[in-house]
């Protein structure tokens, strides 16, 4: 009877020691891949960004660019 626990238990044992080395190489596998989503991520907020800021940049000139005009114009309208 002991024999069959021993062995019982070293099956296990071994069976357990396989299913964390397989689960840990997901683990591993995942964490690259975290990592990579991880700097996709960042890189396409700050992609939006640069394209949020010249956005505004193209409406400020072209609301500087309208008011030259109406300068001109009211320059004239003054002689």
């Amino acid at each position: 009877m002991e024999v069959g626990a021993a062995a019982a238990a070293a099956t296990a044992g071994g069976v357990g020691m396989g299913l964390f080395s397989y689960n840990r190489g997901n683990y591993m596998f995942d964490q690259k891949n975290h990592y990579t989503r991880f700097t996709a991520g960042l890189n396409m907020a700050i992609a939006q960004t640069g394209i949020y800021k010249q956005d505004i940049a193209q409406l400020t000139a072209l609301t500087v660019t309208r008011q030259d005009c109406y300068h001109g114009i009211a320059a004239m309208g003054l002689t």
